[in-house]
């Protein structure tokens, strides 16, 4: 669901800007704030790329969009805050780390290690590719691929500072690696004429 809203909060990116759209796209955020609450960092830039510069009315609009499916998951469970926030945050402590940010830090590459990547061993290179091409300021160049950027930095900052080295919460950054893959390879093609 993670990766489907993400590649669909895009989607919508790519098409003119209309109320619709813009209403589309807070509906998207939305659902996509209820999947897990490692998606709020992503939930959040997303909020921040909503915005555009003379365009309040649309900004409303989406925040007004992207709160309707939050008011309907608070009415499916009758407003029982107390319940919800002990699952989010008081069993959430269950799955959290006992490790410190260095240990994490240390074996971060772990992360990109379960039995599919031994298999897929292109998704580190992808990796390390993303990294490099963001880092080399060409990214900057295109509107477009400056969120991907922005979205994959900020989920990456969370996975390192905050989260366990669970795999499982590897989609949605694996989404934006994917997503800025035709634009590396573009550039490979450009600086390096590689076909």
């Amino acid at each position: 669901l993670q990766v489907f809203f993400i590649l669909l909060y895009f989607f919508l990116d790519l098409k003119s800007a209309s109320v619709f759209n813009s209403v589309m796209k807070g509906l998207v955020v939305g659902c996509l704030f209820l999947t897990h609450p490692q998606a709020w960092i992503i939930v959040f830039v997303m909020l921040l790329l909503l915005y555009r510069k003379g365009n309040i009315k649309q900004l409303v609009m989406s925040i007004a969009a992207f709160v309707l499916p939050v008011l309907l998951f608070l009415y499916s469970i009758h407003f029982n805050f107390h319940e919800l926030i002990s699952q989010l945050f008081m069993n959430g402590r269950l799955a959290s780390t006992d490790f410190s940010f260095l240990q994490r830090l240390a074996h971060f590459y772990s992360r990109f290690l379960p039995y599919p990547y031994l298999n897929e061993p292109w998704v580190i290179i992808l990796f390390v590719a993303c990294l490099v091409y963001i880092f080399s300021l060409r990214s900057f160049k295109e509107k477009h691929v400056v969120k991907i950027c922005f979205m994959f930095l900020a989920y990456l900052a969370f996975l390192i500072f905050f989260s366990e080295n669970y795999y499982r919460y590897n989609p949605p950054l694996l989404a934006c690696m994917y997503l800025l893959l035709p634009f590396i390879l573009k550039f490979l093609y450009e600086k390096y004429n590689l076909k």
